[in-house]
């Protein structure tokens, strides 16, 4: 299995990496447990995932194993 590619950590909810063919992601989570406030014993852990290109263009990528790998990382980080 390849390895990921190195993360940035903005803060505990931000990464940010470059892949090899130089395109830039963020990786972050958004706390979305106001959309729960009547079952407060779910509230606190509910979370919105998102995964943006900051810089490149993401077709040329398409193949790029190390990217899912890297998504996992940040999943078991979190």
């Amino acid at each position: 299995m390849p390895s990921p590619y190195p993360l940035q950590e903005s803060n505990p909810y931000s990464y940010e990496f470059v892949t090899d063919q130089l395109i830039h992601y963020a990786i972050y989570f958004v706390d979305y447990g106001f959309m729960f406030e009547a079952y407060p014993q779910f509230s606190k852990n509910v979370f919105m995932f998102n995964m943006d290109v900051i810089n490149g263009n993401p077709e040329n990528a398409m193949l790029d194993e190390r990217i899912g790998v890297t998504m996992v990382q940040v999943f078991k980080r979190f």
